[in-house]
């Protein structure tokens, strides 16, 4: 018997395959898979040990909540607009055996092909964070006033439905450090002339500034808007 003519279909279906696939964009929602926004808010006055921190905690959050096949939106707010970085499905193959994996056979998922979109994706993803860091203390285009920034951001999450929405942010309301005659002040200016905000994002707040006063300042004002503040 001639093993070679025998092998010959198999490897011109595996060619016809790989072709295929590299032919095509890949789908990598997965029905199981959660819609996911995180937005990333930079603040005007910036400096270099309160940047190190979040942008770390933003690459070690985002590391760890995107999952294979989930959908994500990433977005940046600063001052007037809130930018999407991606919004996009998180590339991933589902489980299978060593010649699916190469070659995609079996399954509608090239793993070969699919650890290349990955590293795109994360390139995508974390490429605005170099160029973050090297701004300077003050971001000229950075969120002056958070209440703001939170109401547009509620607005643009409402153009989607999410199962989990993320916000990663010191929460730090005052233009310098906090201080609770400050955090008192502001929130007695909030009550006394209406100035609560009119909406905010029912999000898990991430990098928040780990101060009681200040913890206890955000927890009061989404309880006025019948909210829980959640935090890590």
């Amino acid at each position: 018997m001639n093993y070679i003519k025998l092998l010959i279909p198999f490897f011109v279906t595996a060619f016809i395959t790989v072709f295929t696939y590299n032919s095509f964009a890949m789908d990598y929602c997965s029905p199981k898979g959660k819609k996911t926004s995180i937005t990333l808010i930079i603040p005007q006055s910036f400096s270099v040990d309160k940047k190190t921190l979040l942008l770390r905690t933003a690459h070690d959050h985002l590391k760890k909540v995107i999952k294979a096949g989930d959908f994500i939106n990433f977005s940046i707010a600063k001052k007037d607009a809130i930018k999407t970085v991606v919004n996009e499905c998180f590339p991933g193959c589902p489980p299978t055996g060593f010649l699916g994996q190469v070659l995609g056979l079996g399954t509608d998922c090239n793993a070969t092909i699919m650890q290349k979109d990955k590293k795109i994706f994360e390139r995508k993803l974390f490429l605005p964070f170099p160029e973050i860091y090297k701004e300077g203390n003050i971001v000229k285009d950075g969120v002056e006033d958070i209440f703001a920034s939170l109401e547009s951001i509620a607005k643009f999450n409402k153009t989607k439905k999410y199962d989990n929405i993320y916000i990663i942010s010191s929460m730090n309301p005052l233009k310098n450090n906090i201080s609770d005659k400050e955090i008192d002040s502001l929130f007695l200016n909030l009550v006394q002339n209406d100035r609560m905000p009119k909406s905010l994002p029912n999000a898990t707040y991430i990098g928040v500034t780990q101060n009681s006063k200040l913890i206890l300042f955000w927890t009061d004002v989404f309880k006025a808007l019948k909210l829980k503040f959640k935090y890590e």
